[in-house]
């Protein structure tokens, strides 16, 4: 009886297991970090509405932001500059508060299924070769004795 060597075959699918299960673990670990990015941006965004919310209900503020809106475009159309310059300090005073934050969907955690779901195939076939080679070395030396 001829002897044949599966030694490939097994050091194939602990290389091939290894790798998979190893992308599987940094696939699963960027979702989720991302899905925390996303959370810390959500909670500004939140933060932000209340912001502006409470910007919006204050009548003069908003009142003084568009008379010196009105006035600076006023004063650029007429080429004062001195006057523009001055009108945009008291346009910052009075502007609303800057957007921060997003809401929205976690796109990244999305693509990460892709990669996730090849190496999990790397992964099953990793395993699938490791197991037919054990069983084949298990049956050889079954026979040889």
């Amino acid at each position: 009886m001829k002897k044949s060597g599966n030694g490939c075959m097994k050091v194939l699918g602990i290389l091939m297991t290894v790798i998979g299960i190893g992308g599987v673990l940094l696939c699963i670990f960027g979702m989720f970090a991302s899905e925390e990015s996303l959370d810390r941006k959500r909670a500004e965004y939140s933060e932000w509405t209340k912001e502006m919310m409470a910007y919006e209900e204050d009548s003069l503020k908003t009142a003084r932001y568009a008379e010196f809106e009105n006035l600076m475009i006023e004063a650029e159309q007429t080429g004062d500059t001195l006057k523009a310059a001055e009108m945009r300090d008291s346009l910052e005073l009075y502007a609303p508060p800057p957007q921060r934050g997003v809401i929205g969907f976690n796109i990244a955690g999305a693509f990460l299924m892709i990669p996730l779901v090849l190496f999990g195939i790397i992964a099953l076939v990793g395993i699938i070769l490791l197991v037919t080679s054990l069983r084949k070395a298990r049956k050889k030396n079954m026979d040889y004795r």
